[in-house]
């Protein structure tokens, strides 16, 4: 499920359920990191997923794998990407 469309249903469900289906995203998104051609949208995805399920071990994991790649490919794109995920460990 995408994140925006996780958002919207977080209204419709219970905190521990919306924490349970991003963690469930975000498995399935580094499924695909591994399974398919290396994206980097999708770790960023991933990394949010875990996240706003406050599975802080595996966004931190997937978090550092990111900005290795953005480090070495775009400064903008490491700015983006700390912009999205800093004020949660604020």
């Amino acid at each position: 499920m995408h994140r925006w469309t996780a958002q919207a249903l977080r209204h419709h469900q219970s905190d521990d359920g919306y924490r349970r289906r991003c963690r469930r995203a975000g498995d399935l998104r580094v499924r695909r990191i591994y399974s398919a051609a290396r994206d980097v949208a999708e770790g960023i995805e991933a990394t949010e997923n875990y996240l706003a399920a406050q599975a802080f071990d595996e966004a931190a994991q997937i978090a550092v794998s990111v900005v290795d790649f953005l480090v070495r490919t775009s400064t903008l794109g490491l700015a983006s990407f700390a912009r999205r995920v800093r004020p949660v460990g604020a």
